[in-house]
């Protein structure tokens, strides 16, 4: 496994990068495991449930793997190596693994937020972290009080500095010969000021830079009065503002705004085990349950095959027309059949198709038959 100082090098834009990168060298036909691990490094039971899933998942695997070979090998090897890393990972080591049976195990940290998902096949599958990705937009973020103004970029959920202003602001407390309210009213031309040459740098970046959305920290009434101070092409920008300080150090700001962020992301393993019910029940591309599934299956249509974690079924293989079946005699016709563990070779066939298999511990697929798959085309 990678160390981790040199991970700490690089930005989640080159880890984003190198990982690509893996997926267009690797040789096609290995078999990998692709880990997402649960980034809420404040969720305190969140190991021991990865933990439970990751083992559960483990099983389906190796059952589904023939008994005997080098492929068997490699997955031994494998799962030792694996799992004598995990079991000393520290809770705030989360991210994305990359692991072939027969290569190295890659690890990954990533600061935008993951669920914790396994998904097995025959290439490292990056779509899913490509999806988050997307959820989660570049954003410039302004840190501003009423003498100095903080210009920050958010990447894939890393802060970078960029800029700072500080402007000339007396303080509240007036000078001789001056009267309080003329003394404040001389303060407050200055904040103005002030708030006008952060308007200015805010539309450089905006017009020159980039077109990204905005978040801003302070004060809250005095990013009020900034706000109503915006022009409306940069106030439509601004997706939303928070209290902090300007002393703020830069991993309370990025906290912040993950924290901000994060109410837009919904938990994609769930999604994607909804999406599968509504789409299957709208009669499209998906099917959902164990009969409907092993007709896809056995018309080589199965995409991505999503399995509860606690699927289990028997059935039966037509040894006239290969077909897999749940009685007899087969849709064929023929009683020639053998006794097989449906859970264990319907993994095997969609991998052979060159299918995805994820597992998942969704609660809403388990009350649907824990099993259903999306289709590469229609019959």
């Amino acid at each position: 496994m990678d160390g981790k100082g040199e991970e700490e090098k690089m930005s989640q834009e080159e880890i984003l990068k190198e990982i690509k990168e893996i997926v267009e060298k690797v040789p096609k036909g290995n078999i990998f495991i692709n880990l997402y691990l649960n980034t809420n490094h404040r969720d305190l039971n969140q190991n021991v449930k990865d933990n439970a899933f990751i083992r559960k998942s483990f099983q389906k695997i190796a059952k589904s793997l023939p008994k005997h070979g080098e492929t068997r090998e490699n997955y031994t090897k494998f799962r030792e190596n694996f799992w004598r890393e995990f079991e000393n990972l520290p809770a705030s080591d989360r991210g994305v693994f990359i692991m072939g049976f027969d290569s190295d195990i890659k690890k990954f940290e990533l600061k935008i937020p993951v669920e914790t998902r396994l998904i097995f096949a025959k290439h490292p599958y990056i779509s899913y972290l490509e999806e988050v990705a997307l959820k989660h937009p570049d954003v410039n973020i302004l840190l501003i009080d009423s003498k100095k103004a903080k210009f920050f970029d958010y990447t894939l959920g890393e802060i970078i500095f960029r800029n700072e202003i500080q402007s000339d602001v007396p303080g509240r407390i007036k000078r001789g010969g001056w009267s309080q309210m003329k003394w404040e009213r001389h303060v407050e031309d200055h904040i103005l000021w002030h708030f006008k040459t952060a308007t200015s740098k805010m539309k450089k970046i905006y017009n020159y830079y980039n077109k990204n959305d905005w978040v801003i920290f302070g004060h809250h009434d005095l990013t009020e009065n900034f706000l109503n101070l915006l022009p409306k092409s940069l106030k439509e920008k601004v997706i939303g503002t928070d209290e902090l300080y300007i002393r703020s150090n830069v991993n309370l700001i990025e906290e912040k705004t993950n924290d901000f962020l994060n109410r837009k992301v919904k938990h994609s393993e769930e999604v994607d085990a909804k999406n599968l019910i509504t789409t299957a029940k709208k009669h499209k591309k998906a099917v959902l349950g164990l009969k409907e599934m092993l007709k896809a299956l056995n018309k080589k249509e199965v995409g991505m095959l999503i399995v509860s974690e606690d699927f289990k079924a028997e059935g039966y293989l037509c040894s006239l027309c290969d077909s897999y079946e749940m009685q007899i005699p087969c849709s064929c016709g023929s009683r020639a059949v053998k006794e097989i563990h449906l859970d264990e070779v319907i993994i095997e066939k969609a991998l052979e198709d060159e299918g995805v298999v994820e597992f998942t511990n969704s609660e809403d697929l388990k009350r649907e038959g824990g099993i259903g798959a999306f289709l590469r085309f229609m019959a």
